[in-house]
C-alpha cells in the first residue's frame, strides 16, 4: 500500500510539476507558428509569380489576368507573369496548377467552368476543384443578356415563351459551344419556363452574332461586351439579364427571374486559385492585395469595358462555399443538357 501511495504522490508531483511546462511548451509552439506565420506573409513573394490562364491570349479572362499582374507586380513588388496553357478544355493548365508547389509562386485563373461544369461534363475529372486547390479571389462575375434578333420579334419574355410554345422544337438559341455557359443557360431557361427549343452550337461568338444578325437563329445568351453596342443600334432585342440583379450598364433591363423565371441565375465568373495547402498567411496576403486592385478606379472601367462585373470578393473561407453551391447549380444545368459524362 505505501509502495502504491508513493508511487501515485509521487506521479501526482510530477504531472503536477510538468503541467506548467506544457501549457508553456504549448504556448511558446502556438506563438513559434505564428511568428513563422507572419515571417511568411511578411517576405512572400520571394521572386516571380506565375498567373496560369488555361484558356488562349486575347479574352477578357486572360485580360482580366494581366492587368491583375500588372497591378499586383507593382503592390507586391516582385514580377507576375501571365502564362497561358491551353489544352483539354482548360485541364492542362488547371493540372499545372494543381501539381505546382504550394507557395503562391504558382497561381490560377480560372472560368467558373473549370472548377464547375467540368465537374459533370467528364466522366473523370483529374482534379478535384474543392480539394486541389485554395481559392483566393472572385475576380470578375460574367452576366449575359437574353437577345432576340429579326427573326423572332418579340420584346418581354413572357412574348418569347407564348412564341415558344405555340411553336415547339421550332424556336432555335445559339452558344459558343456544347457545355458553355450560354449553352447551360439555354437549357436552365428551357427547363425553367417549360418549353422545348433547338441549340444551335457555334465555335465562337462571331458567328453567332453573324446569324442571329442575320436571322438564321432566333436568340442567344451573349456578354455584355458584345450585346451592349448591338443592342445601343436596335439591331438586337435585350429581353432579360441572366443575374438576379438589375446591372448598372442595363438598367431598364429586367433580369429574367423578376421577368417570371423567379430564382433564375446564370452568371459566369474569372477566380484566382492556389494549390491546396498554399499557408494561409500567403492566400490572406493574396487575396488582400487584390482586393484593394480591385476597388481601384482604372481597374474598375476596365472591367466595365469588357463586360464584367468586379463586385468585392467573398472571404476565402465563403469561396469555398460558393464553388460548391456552383458545382450543384451548373451540374444541373449539364444534366438538363444531356452531356453529363460526355468528355
Amino acid at each position: 500500500m505505501g509502495i502504491l501511495r508513493h508511487g501515485n504522490g509521487g506521479g501526482g508531483a510530477r504531472r503536477s510539476r510538468t503541467l506548467p511546462q506544457l501549457v508553456r511548451f504549448a504556448f511558446l509552439a502556438l506563438f513559434s507558428s505564428g511568428c513563422i506565420s507572419h515571417a511568411i506573409a511578411q517576405d512572400y513573394p520571394t521572386r516571380s509569380v506565375t498567373l496560369v490562364v488555361p484558356i488562349g491570349a486575347g479574352g477578357p479572362l486572360d485580360t482580366t489576368a494581366r492587368l491583375l499582374a500588372v497591378k499586383l507586380a507593382a503592390s507586391m513588388g516582385k514580377p507576375f507573369v501571365v502564362e497561358n496553357r491551353l489544352g483539354g478544355s482548360t485541364i492542362v493548365g488547371t493540372l499545372q496548377v494543381a501539381k505546382a508547389d504550394a507557395d503562391g509562386h504558382t497561381l490560377l485563373v480560372a472560368p467558373n467552368g473549370t472548377l464547375t461544369s467540368n465537374v459533370t461534363i467528364f466522366k473523370k475529372l483529374p482534379y478535384d476543384p474543392l480539394k486541389d486547390f485554395v481559392p483566393i479571389a472572385l475576380v470578375a462575375r460574367v452576366p449575359f443578356v437574353l437577345v432576340t434578333g429579326p427573326a423572332l420579334p418579340v420584346k418581354q419574355l413572357s412574348q418569347l415563351i407564348a412564341e415558344a410554345k405555340k411553336r415547339p422544337g421550332e424556336l432555335t438559341f445559339a452558344s459558343t459551344g456544347i457545355g458553355t455557359a450560354p449553352h447551360l443557360a439555354g437549357e436552365m431557361l428551357q427547363s425553367m419556363a417549360g418549353i422545348k427549343m433547338t441549340h444551335v452550337p457555334y465555335r465562337g461568338l462571331s458567328p453567332v452574332l453573324a446569324d442571329l444578325l442575320g436571322g438564321q437563329i432566333h436568340m442567344a445568351f451573349v456578354d455584355l461586351a458584345n450585346a451592349m453596342p448591338l443592342l445601343a443600334s436596335g439591331k438586337l432585342q435585350a429581353i432579360g439579364v441572366s443575374s438576379k440583379r438589375r446591372l448598372e450598364y442595363l438598367p431598364d433591363v429586367p433580369t429574367l427571374s423578376e421577368s417570371g423565371l423567379a430564382g433564375f441565375d446564370a452568371v459566369a465568373w474569372n477566380m484566382v486559385l492556389a494549390p491546396a495547402n498554399t499557408p494561409t498567411a500567403v492566400t490572406e496576403k493574396l487575396h488582400s492585395a487584390i482586393a484593394v486592385t480591385m476597388a481601384q478606379s482604372d481597374f474598375q472601367e476596365r472591367m466595365r469595358a469588357l463586360g464584367l462585373v468586379a463586385d468585392p470578393s467573398p472571404s476565402i473561407p465563403e469561396l469555398r462555399n460558393f464553388i460548391a453551391s456552383e458545382i450543384a447549380q451548373w451540374g444541373s444545368a449539364v444534366r438538363l443538357a444531356g452531356i453529363e459524362g460526355s468528355e
